[in-house]
């Protein structure tokens, strides 16, 4: 006997590569950033910036939740989906509150211009929000009764 898969889960597999690549982009962004640059956490006397510490450990937590819901995506489908839209969504904040922080501060300035932060905040905000919400709007599409077939290839 011959299993067929339901549509509903045909047309997440179709979409399940595209979703990965932003994931991956997303992760390699934030790790380069976060890790490769190896950025400047103290001024030339020695002093720790809060600014700076701020910037670094915002790329590196972003691109470790990023990797989190990569391999969540490989293991549990949907989870790893929600995982990289409340990423996304700490990170917009997170973003946000760098440009902020970044104008109002005259000593020091951020290695991210405070334009790309609010553009970057903007930006994945609307996109995690987005992708909540389909993801909402997937789950209430889904009859109740077939709620357990759509788990098995949701995860």
């Amino acid at each position: 006997m011959q299993q067929t898969m339901p549509q509903h889960a045909a047309a997440r597999d179709n979409d399940s590569g595209y979703d990965m690549f932003f994931m991956i982009v997303s992760a390699v962004l934030f790790a380069y950033f976060g890790f490769y640059l190896n950025l400047q956490t103290t001024n030339s006397s020695g002093q720790t910036v809060p600014l700076w510490v701020y910037f670094a450990w915002l790329m590196r937590g972003a691109c470790i939740g990023f990797v989190i819901a990569i391999v969540l995506k490989f293991i549990a489908g949907a989870l790893g989906d929600l995982v990289y839209f409340i990423m996304g969504i700490l990170c917009g904040v997170g973003l946000l509150v760098l440009g902020i922080w970044d104008v109002r501060d005259t000593t020091y300035i951020a290695p991210l211009v405070p334009f790309w932060a609010f553009v970057f905040a903007a930006w994945n905000l609307w996109g995690s929000v987005a992708g909540l919400r389909a993801i909402m709007a997937r789950r209430r599409r889904t009859p109740a009764r077939d709620r357990s077939v759509h788990e098995m290839y949701d995860g």
